[in-house]
């Protein structure tokens, strides 16, 4: 491998941790968003992640109980 083939190759290494870098922010971002205490959501709905699984996020058992009007 040439200098220039390993520079490439290094190049697209950073820039897809760049990449993932910005989309964890993004998401951490929306995250916050969405547990603002005045209820404004100024997040996409299309940003918006769902789990089924009911240990995937630690406030979402307090979401259910809300949900079921306790």
């Amino acid at each position: 491998m040439d200098k220039k083939e390993l520079y490439n190759s290094i190049n697209q290494h950073l820039e897809s941790i760049d990449d993932s870098l910005k989309t964890l922010a993004w998401v951490q971002s929306a995250t916050l968003s969405m547990n603002k205490e005045d209820d404004t959501n100024d997040v996409p709905e299309d940003a918006l992640v769902y789990s089924n699984a009911e240990d995937a996020l630690p406030y979402n058992n307090d979401i259910k109980r809300e949900q079921d009007g306790e």
